[in-house]
C-alpha cells in the first residue's frame, strides 16, 4: 500500500498543494497542504495497522460532525479521503491549540478554559449507555509497556511498582463493573483541542479522533485531567493526584458521575499517570517531576473526593 509522503506526491492528487511535514513518524505522517485552495492538513497512517487505524479515524471524524454541527462545539472538517494511501485531509482547525491558551493563562483563566473543554466532552458524548469496564486489558496494557526497556530507564522502580501494584488491585475489584459508555474522542488532551473566541463565546474545535466504538467517558477524563496535572509544575495534585482547579471543571461540566463511575475515574487516572511515567516520565527531568508528585499523591487517596 502506498502510504508514503512520496507516493502522494507521486499520485499527483489533483488539487492537492503537499508543504511541510510536521510529523514523520513510524504510525503516522502529518503535512501541511493547500488542498483546493483552502490551508489544511495530510495525515496518513502507516504501519501494520494502518487501515484499521484510518478507517476508525474517519468514521470518528463523521460522527462526531454529526453529532456537534457547527455550534461552539465542532470537530475538524475532513475535506477529502484517500484510501488508497491510507490517509486523509482535514481543514486547519480555527484557533489556538488550547495548551497553548492554558500555558499563557492565569489559574481563574485555566479553570474556565477545562471547564469549556468539559462542555465539549459532553456534548459528544450526551448520548450514553451503560457497558462493563474492561479493567483487566488495560493492566495488560501497562505490562506491554513496562516490559519496554526504552521507557523506564530513568524512571524510580519502586514507585513504579507501587503504582502497577495499585492498578492491580483496583482492577481487581472494578472489572466488569457498568460504567456509562459512549462514542468519545479516544485522545482527549489539550493538543487535540483548538480554541477560538468566537462572538457567541469560546469555540471549541477538536482534532485526532480516534475510534468510533464506544468506550467509558471516563476514560477521556482521565486522560485530560492528568495531561492538565503533568504540564503545570505548580499542580498541588490534592485530589486523588489531580489539582482541584482541574478536577472540579471538568466534573461540574459533565454533570453528576455515578458511583461505579466515580470509582473507575480514580482508577484510570491511576492508569493514565502510569503510562505517562513510563512514557513521558523517562523524556525530561520536568515531566518526571510532575509525574511523580501526581503519582504519589494519587497513591496516597485510598478514599479520594471523586464526586464534582
Amino acid at each position: 500500500m502506498a502510504n508514503t509522503i512520496s507516493a502522494i506526491r507521486d499520485a499527483r492528487i489533483p488539487d492537492l498543494a503537499i508543504g511541510t511535514v510536521l510529523r514523520g513518524g513510524r504510525r503516522q505522517k502529518v503535512v501541511e497542504v493547500v488542498y483546493r485552495g483552502q490551508p489544511g492538513f495530510l495525515k496518513i497512517f502507516a504501519g501494520r495497522e494502518a487501515a484499521g487505524r484510518f478507517s476508525s479515524s474517519v468514521d470518528s471524524h463523521r460522527i462526531a460532525a454529526d453529532l456537534l454541527g457547527a455550534g461552539r462545539n465542532r470537530s475538524v472538517e475532513l475535506l477529502s479521503v484517500f484510501p488508497a494511501h491510507y490517509a486523509f485531509v482535514s481543514a486547519a482547525a480555527s484557533g489556538t491549540p488550547m495548551r497553548q491558551f492554558l500555558l499563557a493563562s492565569s489559574r481563574p483563566e485555566r479553570a474556565r478554559l477545562v471547564h469549556r473543554s468539559g462542555e465539549w466532552l459532553q456534548a459528544l458524548t450526551r448520548n450514553r449507555e451503560p457497558i462493563p469496564l474492561q479493567a483487566w486489558k488495560l493492566c495488560a496494557w501497562l505490562d506491554d509497556l513496562a516490559a519496554m526497556p526504552e521507557y523506564h530507564r530513568q524512571v524510580e522502580r519502586g514507585l513504579l511498582r507501587r503504582a502497577m501494584d495499585q492498578v492491580v488491585t483496583l482492577a481487581r475489584a472494578l472489572h466488569g463493573s457498568t460504567v456509562e459508555g459512549s462514542f468519545s474522542h479516544g485522545d482527549f488532551h489539550p493538543e487535540n483541542l483548538f480554541v477560538d473566541r468566537g462572538t457567541a463565546g469560546l469555540v471549541v474545535t477538536a482534532i485526532d479522533l480516534e475510534t468510533p466504538e464506544t468506550i467509558p467517558v471516563v476514560g477521556d477524563i482521565a486522560k485530560m485531567l492528568t495531561w492538565l496535572e503533568v504540564d503545570d509544575d505548580h499542580g498541588t495534585s490534592d485530589e486523588g493526584g489531580i489539582s482541584g482547579c482541574y478536577r472540579w471543571p471538568m466534573l461540574a461540566a459533565m454533570g453528576v458521575l455515578p458511583d461505579s463511575d466515580r470509582r473507575a475515574l480514580h482508577f484510570r487516572i491511576g492508569v493514565s499517570l502510569t503510562q505517562m511515567y513510563l512514557t513521558r516520565g523517562s523524556r525530561t527531568p520536568r515531566n518526571r517531576r510532575n509525574i511523580e508528585r501526581a503519582l504519589g499523591a494519587w497513591l496516597a487517596s485510598d478514599h479520594p473526593r471523586l464526586d464534582g
